[in-house]
Order: C-alpha cells, then sequence, then structure tokens
C-alpha cells in the first residue's frame, strides 16, 4: 500500500516537473526517471548485502543535484542534494551492522524519496515563480 501511494505520487511529481518546470526541473526529472528504471536491473549486484549498484545510482542522482544546485540559481536543488545525501549514507550504515539496519535504511529510502518528491514540487512552485524583471540587471549588483 505504502509503495503504491508513493508510486502514484512519483509519477504525479515528475509529471509537474516535466511539464511545468524549467530545463533544470526538467534534467532532474530525467536523472530521477533513469533511476527508477535502471534499479531493478542493479538490484542483483550485492556484496554480502550492500546492493552497491543501486548505491551507485543513488550517488549519480545525488552528484546530478548537487552539480545542477552549484551552477543554477534554484535553492530546492541543493536542499534535494542533502535528501539525497542522506539516501546515500543509509548504504554505508547497512555496512556497519547489515542485519538489524537494512529494514531501516529501506525505510528511510522511501521516507528521503518522498521528501525528494515535495522539494521537487516546491522546486516547480520556485521555478515558476521568479520573474525575469526581478533578476539583476547588472553584474555588480548580484553579490550585494
Amino acid at each position: 500500500m505504502t509503495q503504491s501511494i508513493l508510486l502514484i505520487f512519483t509519477v504525479i511529481t515528475l509529471g509537474v516537473m516535466t511539464i511545468l518546470g524549467r530545463w533544470p526541473e526538467r534534467a532532474v526529472a530525467l536523472a530521477m526517471v533513469v533511476m527508477l528504471i535502471v534499479t531493478p536491473w542493479l538490484e542483483p549486484y550485492t556484496i554480502g548485502t550492500l546492493r552497491w549498484a543501486v548505491a551507485l545510482s543513488s550517488l549519480g542522482l545525488f552528484a546530478v543535484l548537487l552539480g545542477l544546485g552549484m551552477t543554477v540559481n534554484r535553492w530546492w536543488l541543493l536542499a534535494a542534494a542533502g535528501c539525497q545525501f542522506v539516501a546515500v549514507s543509509t548504504y554505508l550504515a547497512v555496512l556497519m551492522r547489515p542485519e538489524a539496519l537494512f529494514w531501516s535504511a529501506v525505510t528511510i529510502r522511501w521516507v528521503v524519496w518522498l521528501e525528494l518528491m515535495i522539494i521537487a514540487l516546491l522546486g516547480v512552485w520556485e521555478a515558476r515563480s521568479q520573474l525575469p524583471a526581478l533578476e539583476p540587471r547588472d553584474e555588480r549588483l548580484v553579490d550585494l
């Protein structure tokens, strides 16, 4: 039930990002779709209980979010990168005590994914609310 609700919310969010977002939101939506598509194929690659290939795809999404967040004028990308960093760190936590932390780590990843979807929706709002008239025309005013 929880996974179904999360999937429906994800599809709606990705649709909103694609239709109403600008190029950074669309780029992130594409990265998220790629991650969702490749994850089932990467799950068999494990070292013990660590799904290292899935962890690398999660790290890739973190890199996309952080890279865009550092180059584009969007606050939500840095917030999303922070959430994704938490998801990436859960893979390392599983290495510490795999038997005790496995389901905790999975639950944390679900919660983080939900947070990413909420932040992404706020990001679409941010992108649509930016007015060109409010952006400084003189580069010297940017640092003020």
